[in-house]
């Protein structure tokens, strides 16, 4: 569906805005504060998120499972974590002029190649394991060079059954920490 919210605030709930079924909504200049769990909870879809400030959520800011959203301009203050994210839909496009250090990476399977950008300046976030990741046979994980992998604790890992290519350079690496 093609939804648009515009100049609005959630706040004092569980959760602001649930996008699934492959919506499609706008979501600029909105508030999200003070909430249990999620800003957005984005089980399936591509919205766009434009203007937007997240404060103050619980469980994250914006929770990313499925889909392919825009997040531009959005500025993340004071909550638990600010994006988390399934380890198969990262991209850096998502994660562009927001702000962020961190981006949870959720765990579970990846079962199509994928490949974790690096984030481009002024950015500078790091992936941070929060689960066990799988990459399924016959299928290649990418880091790209620039890109930080961190374990949030020593049980975390990352399962090869396919294949990873961290390749850095010389003067760009790709740091697991």
């Amino acid at each position: 569906s093609d939804a648009t919210v515009t100049n609005s605030k959630f706040s004092n709930s569980a959760e602001g805005i649930r996008v699934n079924n492959s919506a499609t909504p706008s979501i600029q200049n909105c508030a999200f504060t003070n909430l249990s769990f999620y800003g957005v909870y984005i089980l399936d879809g591509s919205p766009t998120l434009l203007n937007n400030v997240i404060n103050n959520v619980g469980t994250g800011g914006i929770y990313l499972q499925a889909g392919n959203p825009s997040v531009d301009n959005t500025t993340f203050t004071n909550n638990t974590v600010d994006f988390r994210a399934s380890p198969t839909v990262l991209d850096d496009q998502i994660f562009a002029n927001n702000g962020l250090s961190v981006v949870h990476v959720t765990g579970g399977t990846i079962a199509a190649n994928t490949t974790w950008q690096a984030p481009q300046a002024p950015e500078n976030w790091i992936y941070q394991m929060q689960s066990n990741t799988t990459v399924n046979a016959g299928v290649t994980l990418t880091i790209e060079p620039g890109a930080t992998v961190s374990f949030a604790n020593l049980t975390h890992d990352i399962f090869m059954n396919g294949t990873i290519i961290a390749d850095g350079t010389p003067t760009d690496s790709v740091f697991f920490q």
